[in-house]
């Protein structure tokens, strides 16, 4: 469902997405708390990728080094996410292949990048979730 929201870091308006999992454009509270100061419920992706925290836990979004998603010949994420992902699909599938063989046929698929973060990001599996920064 498309939203307009506003950041309450920034306080300019966001044209976004959200369903019942995740946001697009905007970060909630829920789930993201640790980079958000109490009187913060919604930050926009710009403000929450600036975020020195943020960066620690995920890197530099505007990192040079970019990663794939296949099918879709624009989009890229920072390599740094994708060193994350990649983690998770070790752990899944082995070590046949590399991270940059993977990047050269063509990176990860959307669900299936999804899934392989989705643990990460919302802390499902804390064991192992500190092994990945």
């Amino acid at each position: 469902m498309n939203t307009r929201v506003v950041c309450d870091r920034c306080h300019i308006g966001i044209e976004g997405s959200e369903d019942i999992e995740q946001t697009s454009g905007y970060y909630k509270r829920k789930g993201w708390k640790q980079f958000m100061s109490d009187n913060e419920g919604i930050v926009c992706d710009d403000c929450m990728w600036h975020d020195d925290k943020y960066i620690k836990e995920y890197g530099n979004q505007f990192e040079q080094k970019r990663f794939p998603i296949i099918g879709c010949s624009k989009k890229t994420i920072p390599w740094s996410i994708a060193e994350k992902a990649y983690k998770e699909y070790v752990r899944k599938y082995g070590t046949d292949q590399s991270l940059e063989r993977l990047a050269e046929r063509g990176g990860f698929g959307e669900d299936e990048l999804n899934g392989l973060l989705f643990p990460i990001w919302h802390g499902i599996f804390p064991i192992w979730k500190d092994e990945v920064k």
